[in-house]
């Protein structure tokens, strides 16, 4: 499965490049916009201080179950023998855009940019990590957990299994351009849907329906991965770049 999902993305690398070579010159590339209608800084932090405490609760009723503590701590004493086997492991996803190559990156590793076309501010504490990235390595985005940390998301590389801190600092490219570009085409804000223009329909968590109630039709996404609360049924995350939220979900076609 993973073999099959490297060749895959390597034959959509080879298309991104050529793609971009077909271009003229007097032609620009242009980007989505990012955080055009972002939340406050007050609100964003009451957002991940909420999805905090959530997440808590949820995993305290989970350990209080006998066997979830022996599972908790078998899946700790893993994690301390082989914490890289445990890092590198593939993210379960419902749809393939979840996974992306880094196309380029900083001489430093301070910035690395995706083959959908968004931009990514590294960590100065990670940079030493992606500094080392190559075009044929499969990377996922997740949320960063940590609600005291300034940086929103983390980019796991799938082949060394590092993680950095990251920001999106510029978007994807913006539709009609990007091959790899998703947008929203349709949202039903009574049982929480969206529809992307690959045709795929996608069901948001409940406790995600107020920041998918902000959403609008035409909004570029970023696909990234569910590795928290409720990732076994809704195992992915949409990233809106104009509101600079994310909401949980699982893809359908």
């Amino acid at each position: 499965m993973i073999k099959k999902l490297s060749s895959i993305f390597l034959l959509s690398a080879c298309a991104f490049t050529l793609q971009a070579a077909s271009l003229s010159a007097d032609e620009t590339i242009e980007n989505a916009a990012v955080g055009i209608r972002a939340e406050s800084v007050e609100a964003r932090q009451d957002q991940l201080q909420s999805r905090a405490k959530m997440i808590a609760t949820a995993e305290a009723q989970e350990a209080s179950k006998p066997a979830a503590k022996l599972n908790a701590k078998t899946s700790m004493a893993a994690k301390m023998m082989a914490p890289a086997a445990v890092a590198k492991s593939m993210y379960y996803t419902s749809h393939p855009s979840a996974y992306q190559y880094p196309i380029s990156v900083s001489y430093f590793g301070e910035t690395v940019g995706l083959m959908d076309g968004s931009i990514w501010n590294i960590s100065s504490f990670d940079a030493y990590k992606t500094k080392g990235w190559y075009t044929t390595d499969l990377v996922v985005i997740t949320p960063n957990h940590s609600w005291l940390s300034l940086y929103s998301f983390c980019l796991t590389n799938q082949t060394t299994g590092e993680t950095a801190s990251a920001n999106l600092s510029v978007g994807p490219t913006v539709p009609g351009y990007g091959l790899y570009t998703n947008w929203i085409t349709g949202i039903d804000y009574t049982f929480n849907i969206i529809y992307l223009q690959d045709g795929s329909r996608w069901n948001m968590s409940s406790f995600d329906s107020s920041t998918v109630y902000q959403w609008v039709v035409g909004d570029v996404v970023i696909i990234g991965v569910n590795d928290g609360f409720l990732s076994s049924t809704k195992p992915n995350i949409l990233i809106n770049v104009a509101t600079l939220t994310f909401a949980a979900g699982q893809s359908s076609f």
